[in-house]
């Protein structure tokens, strides 16, 4: 099923960001959707943040694997790269509510509390910190304890899939009650999260020591378009999304690189500040929409989500240019 490769390439694999680039559209989606034909749809994107999850703790194990710079040096470099861009990005969208609120009298009421430091002040900011605290946990642990022997890796795969599926099923022992405790925010959205932190681990094991042959980054890839119509079916399964995250991430990962990868890549690389940047023109053209629209439509929705989704990558691609602008950006 699988042949052994002692090999790895250190080549940057594009289709991972490419995926990353639809992850990011897909969150885009879940934004803009403001009607009930719209919300049907919200299952075909929920794989997005599982995703960039499982990525995530999958690429903090190979750096692990690779080299060891100290645990606090390592910290330092997170925070810089994830939490002081969060802080940043906090405030920007702070500032865009106020004006929200005075210029257009809309939004919801802005409340400062200590949650606000892992919440942020938009509602897709939470993924930063959470990011944050996992890649720092996974290194940590991971340093500690050494990664798995090849001779066990494919037990330790069996064993982190087998734990994430089982947390996925587990529900949050924190009520979501946002207004009466901030903090639950952050609480529910790390817990319906942190499953692929799980998936990512295994699919480390696995393609640690195997490289899959043709049919069976197939049957993965099928088994990851099964998911999304399994959660569409069910309109919102605990499990589907985290199975379709690893899988994308899988099949990704053992692709080459190819002509129309490396067309598109440019603008791959950006995904994560596309994830950034969008909420501030989806929010902006809904207010437009609401105030000179027809009100809400599948039509309407679809047009804000290609019209952000753009603009943000527009935006993304145009700050790159900018040496003064990197604080603001993780990497």
């Amino acid at each position: 099923m699988m042949e052994q490769t002692a090999e790895k390439s250190s080549a940057r694999l594009e289709a991972v960001d490419l995926a990353k680039l639809a992850a990011a559209a897909a969150v885009v989606w879940i934004h803009v959707t403001n009607c009930d034909e719209s919300r049907d749809f919200l299952a075909l994107c929920r794989f997005a943040v599982p995703f960039f999850t499982c990525a995530a703790v999958y690429f903090v194990l190979q750096k692990v694997s690779s080299h060891h710079p100290p645990i606090g040096s390592y910290v330092l470099q997170r925070a810089r790269r994830l939490y002081v861009p969060f802080i940043w990005w906090s405030v920007i969208y702070l500032a865009a509510r106020v004006a929200n609120h005075a210029v257009a009298n809309e939004g919801s009421p802005i409340v400062i509390s200590p949650a606000v430091l892992l919440n942020g002040t938009a509602h897709h900011l939470w993924f930063l910190p959470f990011i944050a605290v996992v890649s720092i946990i996974t290194y940590a642990l991971a340093k500690h304890f050494g990664t798995p022997r090849e001779k066990n890796m494919e037990w330790w795969a069996l064993g982190f899939v087998g734990a994430g599926l089982a947390v996925a099923m587990i529900p949050c022992p924190v009520p979501l009650r946002p207004r009466e405790f901030p903090l639950s925010y952050f609480i529910d959205h790390a817990w319906e999260s942190f499953p692929a932190a799980f998936l990512g681990a295994g699919l480390f094991c696995i393609l640690r020591v195997t490289r899959p042959h043709a049919y069976v980054r197939a049957a993965v890839l099928i088994i990851g378009l099964l998911a999304i119509g399994w959660d569409y079916l069910e309109q919102t399964h605990p499990v589907a999304p985290h199975v379709t995250g690893a899988s994308l991430l899988f099949f990704t990962m053992t692709q080459q690189n190819r002509g129309w990868t490396s067309a598109l890549w440019p603008w791959a690389q950006f995904a994560f500040v596309i994830y950034l940047v969008h909420v501030l023109f989806v929010e902006a053209l809904q207010t437009i929409a609401n105030r000179f629209g027809t009100g809400s439509s599948l039509s309407a929705d679809l047009s804000i989500w290609a019209l952000a989704f753009v603009v943000s990558a527009l935006i993304a691609k145009g700050s790159s240019r900018f040496r003064f602008l990197q604080p603001v950006f993780p990497r």
